[in-house]
């Protein structure tokens, strides 16, 4: 079986699970309140503010991105249908990252959606305006980053843990706890937070007229920093993964 066709058969199995359907409902529905209760329509760039400022719902894809990665090796072990993948004549690697790809096609595929849902409910309700193009862009491609980091995260959570549930809660407990855990270090003026992996996924403040979070900072540092972490979440799921008795 090819690569791309374990990763297709993947994407099938979330794809028909309730849980992506609610959160493709839950975000269509965010959107459309947008357009008809945001402030936009006495303003003549209301149409372009509302695809800007919807590029912040962005986070919850995220969240419930990172939920459905947090589970999608350790709900295998869980149930135990991790054997009946494992008696294909396919690598346990293809096996771990055919799941990876899955879950960010389909979280970029989300994005997508939210962005033509947006440009199509903001069509019909609001006076067309004009579109900030390269900001727009640039926010889905940054929002894509913060999530590939953190779904890495979690995917790593879901390799380690036999429990769907553990790995959920820890998932979301490093992630978007992680918020509180900066602010603290941040307002104590302790500078170790700039090692921090959630402050360096999330790249914006290097973009447009914002300014570093922190002293020292610089964009090739966070990549730098991004990049480490990354390594470490992959070889840590892979060697996990790979090794682990069933």
């Amino acid at each position: 079986m090819s690569f791309v066709m374990l990763i297709a058969n993947e994407c099938m199995k979330i794809h028909s699970r309730r849980f992506f359907w609610m959160i493709s409902l839950v975000l269509l529905c965010i959107v459309i309140m947008s357009a008809l209760f945001g402030d936009y329509e006495g303003s003549e760039t209301g149409f372009g503010d509302m695809l800007i400022a919807n590029t912040n719902i962005n986070i919850l894809i995220t969240f419930f991105m990172v939920i459905e990665a947090s589970r999608i090796v350790a709900a295998e072990f869980s149930t135990g249908t991790i054997r009946m993948l494992l008696i294909r004549p396919v690598s346990r690697t293809k096996i771990m990252y055919a799941k990876f790809f899955a879950i960010c096609l389909l979280t970029a595929a989300l994005m997508v959606g939210l962005l033509l849902t947006s440009f199509i409910s903001g069509y019909f309700i609001l006076p067309l305006g004009s579109i900030r193009g390269p900001e727009l862009l640039s926010s889905y491609l940054l929002n894509y980053v913060f999530a590939f980091i953190a779904i890495s995260l979690a995917f790593m959570m879901s390799a380690v843990s036999r429990s769907s549930a553990t790995a959920t809660a820890l998932s979301i407990a490093l992630t978007f706890g992680s918020f509180i855990g900066n602010a603290l270090f941040m307002f104590g003026g302790n500078n170790i937070a700039k090692y921090f992996w959630l402050i360096n996924a999330d790249l914006s403040p290097y973009f447009g007229d914002n300014e570093p979070i922190l002293d020292g900072m610089t964009l090739s540092f966070s990549i730098t920093v991004d990049l480490i972490y990354l390594l470490l979440f992959h070889a840590v799921a892979w060697g996990v993964f790979v090794r682990r008795d069933v």
